[in-house]
């Protein structure tokens, strides 16, 4: 998968005009943005040298157990595990961006409970989020692609990069109790 190839079914629902296209676009450009963080959490915790293909099963389920694992959350356990941070990677737009995706985030948690938002958005104002949203992950996949060689988008996430990436980690997990704890003290919600 490509970031053009996941966005193609967003592209095809907003032109449906569906009466419900554009919710169904900004949730799926939701959930695109959350995978996309969290593949490239697992992919720089995967090189690590301790961690070998034998043991994803098990890195999977450790960060299954965990309940309180969310975007935020990821985007601080990339910031800590790897010397180069998703502000970095993003580049100068990240500002800007990152207004946007903590916007639509609290829209989606509102959306995703079957809510109402305060704000009763429109079509506009969720086409708005949906591109903030789409640019987010482009900004994101270009950079992350860039400096670690994986874009978020592409299959599978716990796959061996560069060594250059596993040199570039601040943080050499070695055992699946570490990243437990890694997980608990830099990606769960407190």
């Amino acid at each position: 998968m490509t970031f053009k190839s996941e966005f193609e079914v967003i592209d095809l629902i907003l032109r449906s005009q569906l009466p419900t296209c554009f919710v169904d676009a900004f949730s799926l450009s939701v959930i695109k943005m959350e995978r996309q963080i969290r593949k490239i959490f697992t992919y720089l915790v995967f090189q690590s040298r301790a961690f070998d293909y034998k043991d994803v099963g098990a890195l999977r389920a450790v960060l299954g157990s965990s309940r309180s694992a969310y975007f935020n959350g990821f985007e601080q356990g990339i910031n800590a595990l790897y010397h180069r941070s998703v502000e970095k990677m993003i580049g100068p737009e990240y500002a800007s961006l990152s207004l946007a995706v903590n916007d639509a985030i609290a829209v989606r948690n509102k959306v995703f409970h079957g809510q109402l938002t305060d704000r009763c958005l429109q079509h506009e104002a969720l086409g708005e989020l949906c591109s903030a949203l789409r640019q987010w992950c482009f900004s994101l996949a270009n950079g992350a692609s860039e400096e670690v060689g994986f874009d978020g988008f592409e299959r599978p996430s716990f796959r061996k990069g560069p060594e250059t990436v596993a040199d570039g980690l601040r943080t050499q997990l070695q055992t699946l109790d570490e990243y437990r704890d890694f997980i608990r003290r830099h990606v769960d919600r407190r």
